[in-house]
């Protein structure tokens, strides 16, 4: 496996609940160039996570996914553009698939993994795509789990977010006396 997209083009907590699928990911394809298509903020998440990261692709919308307005010309340069880079395979972490599915298979890659609503077969049925029925319930991170345990990785539930020395100073500055944060003594 040379090359992995990822698609979780979400907010903070979400991404946060994404990374030991996205550890699952690294350790089950140790080489792989693993790109994140993502919302641009998500650029900080690449940075802190390069162990599992090595790039962030700007999501462009789709038809039915709220986070990024949809201009029917960026999506579809997007999409020549990915089906362009040939992945290897495209991992849908974005729900249960019901409107990102479409979006994944556009991507082009040779192998497509994702969930799919409870009820209903994949969107495209190749040999080596993985589909598992999206649960209705559980925690986020055992949800995401279940997939990546379906292509053969390791499971491991922990959650991280490392803390840099950027992190650290802004704390400190925050924190420090007559900073804006201060409270008055009393």
């Amino acid at each position: 496996m040379r090359s992995i997209a990822v698609v979780r083009a979400l907010a903070l907590g979400d991404m946060i609940c994404a990374m030991p699928a996205l550890r699952a990911l690294r350790a089950r394809f140790p080489g792989a160039h693993i790109a994140l298509i993502g919302l641009p903020w998500a650029e900080d998440i690449v940075r802190r996570f390069p162990a599992y990261l090595d790039e962030l692709i700007p999501f462009p919308g789709f038809p039915g996914i709220p986070e990024v307005a949809v201009d029917p010309r960026r999506v579809t340069t997007f999409l020549t553009e990915m089906q362009d880079r040939r992945f290897d395979l495209a991992v849908q972490l974005q729900g249960n698939g019901l409107v990102i599915n479409g979006f994944v298979a556009l991507l082009g890659a040779e192998r497509v993994a994702g969930f799919v609503p409870a009820g209903l077969g994949p969107p495209r049925d190749r040999a080596g795509d993985t589909w598992v029925a999206y649960p209705a319930a559980g925690h986020e991170v055992q949800r995401l789990l279940r997939l990546t345990a379906a292509l053969g990785a390791p499971i491991d539930d922990r959650l991280e977010f490392p803390v840099t020395d950027e992190d650290r100073g802004a704390a400190a500055r925050l924190l420090a006396p007559g900073s804006v944060g201060e409270r008055p003594k009393r």
